[in-house]
């Protein structure tokens, strides 16, 4: 698991992906993908776990580290 967000921002990815969509998207989203850009490709880096107060510092939200579940993916999804 990890961390992610912009703390010289004092918010966590979940509320800044609020602001680049410019909607309220509701903060209790286990399941939902946290991208990583790599020149024009989208990639999924990790799967919302848990969290608290989305979009504050104090409680940052917890992902599971995706990369940790290739093997399993590629096994199970035939890719």
């Amino acid at each position: 698991m990890f961390c992610a967000g912009f703390p010289r921002r004092k918010i966590d990815s979940c509320k800044v992906m609020n602001e680049l969509l410019n909607q309220i998207i509701d903060c209790e989203d286990s399941g939902g993908p946290l991208v990583k850009k790599i020149n024009d490709n989208y990639f999924v880096a990790g799967i919302v776990s848990f969290g608290f107060e989305c979009g504050t510092m104090a409680y940052a939200s917890v992902y599971t580290n995706v990369s940790n579940y290739v093997n399993w993916i590629k096994k199970h999804t035939n890719i």
